[in-house]
C-alpha cells in the first residue's frame, strides 16, 4: 500500500486478493462506505478498509452477507465490543453448521481460525 491515507479499490484489490466487483458489491450492500473523490471514483480511508478486511475474513469463514450486515450495524450503532460480540456469536452459529454438514474443510478451519482471533480480540 501506498503512505497515502486513501486507497483505490486497486490498490484494495491488490492487496487482499478480492475482485472490484465484490468491494462495489459490498458499498451496494451497505457493508461499507467509501466517499467519492471528484471523478466519481471509490476512495478509501483507513477505517474503511480496515471494514474491508474484517468483511473478507467474515466471508472466508463462510459467514453470508446479512449475516456480515448485522455484525457491523451492530459496530456502528453500538461499538467495537458490541460487533466482537455479534461476530463471536454469528462464527459460533456458522461453525456449528459447518460441522453438522459435509462443508468443506477450508471453511471449518477459516471459522474455527477466526473465531478464535475474535475471542483473543475481545479478551485484549
Amino acid at each position: 500500500m501506498t503512505a497515502t491515507s486513501e486507497f483505490s479499490i486497486t490498490q484494495l484489490t491488490r492487496a487482499y486478493g478480492v475482485t472490484p466487483r465484490a468491494i462495489r458489491h459490498y458499498d451496494e450492500f451497505g457493508l461499507i462506505r467509501p466517499h467519492r473523490n471528484s471523478a466519481n471514483r471509490r476512495r478509501f480511508d483507513a477505517a474503511e478498509r480496515d471494514r474491508l478486511v474484517f468483511i473478507l475474513r467474515l466471508r472466508r469463514a463462510s459467514i453470508g452477507l446479512p449475516e456480515i450486515r448485522s455484525i457491523m450495524r451492530a459496530g456502528r450503532s453500538d461499538g467495537a465490543a458490541a460487533q466482537l460480540a455479534r461476530a463471536i456469536a454469528v462464527v459460533e452459529t456458522r461453525l456449528r453448521t459447518l460441522e453438522e454438514t459435509d462443508a468443506k474443510p477450508g471453511s471449518v478451519e477459516a471459522a474455527t481460525q477466526l473465531l478464535t482471533a475474535l475471542r483473543t480480540e475481545m479478551d485484549h
